[in-house]
């Protein structure tokens, strides 16, 4: 008997059986050679040995090696959810190992730089710092002598003053500014 009038029979048998036609053909061929369901029928197989069939049941074998039907190839059954679930998890924690290792590497590598980066802004501030320093010290002393070449001005100017056409008060302020001038001056040309 052909593979194909094996197929045609049981779906006879099956109208007969359940009073309406098979509507999973589509299903069936897809599923047909999957381990679980090969699984089932070699079940169903070891049952059928044991128990006589009566006269409403017709046994068909699907799997005649006659050579129309195709040979399936021997698959291995799917793990279940439990075991893939717990499968998952192993290689999510590997994966996390794995990923928190690259992360920590990753991070040191970041903080290498920005500590090379902190180096080299903290000396480059300290440079321009100097810097800036150098140049107010340089204001300063500018300043300073700026300040000293006034009171030299003023100083000249109390010293050159004639004090003859000044009433007698000025003319006595005038002088005794002359007179700490010429101290000052003397003091400083002891000290050098």
């Amino acid at each position: 008997m052909s593979y194909s009038l094996q197929i045609q029979e049981a779906k006879t048998v099956y109208k007969d059986k359940e009073g309406h036609q098979f509507g999973f053909d589509h299903c069936w061929t897809l599923l047909r050679f999957q381990q679980k369901w090969m699984v089932e029928h070699k079940k169903i197989e070891a049952t059928r040995i044991f128990k006589a069939p009566t006269k409403n049941q017709i046994s068909i074998n699907l799997e005649d090696d006659n050579g129309n039907a195709p040979e399936p190839a021997p698959l291995k059954r799917p793990i279940g959810r439990k075991a893939a679930k717990e499968a998952n998890k192993k290689t999510k924690s590997n994966e996390q190992g794995d990923d928190d290792e690259k992360e920590s590497s990753k991070v040191r590598s970041e903080l290498e730089e920005f500590r090379a980066r902190r180096l080299e802004s903290d000396r480059v501030k300290a440079e321009q710092l100097k810097l800036l320093i150098n140049i107010e010290q340089k204001q300063v002393a500018l300043r300073e002598k700026e300040i000293e070449l006034q009171a030299r001005s003023e100083e000249t100017k109390i010293m050159s003053m004639d004090t003859s056409s000044m009433n007698p008060i000025q003319a006595e302020y005038f002088i005794s500014l002359q007179r700490e001038i010429l101290a000052k001056r003397a003091g400083k040309n002891g000290n050098e």
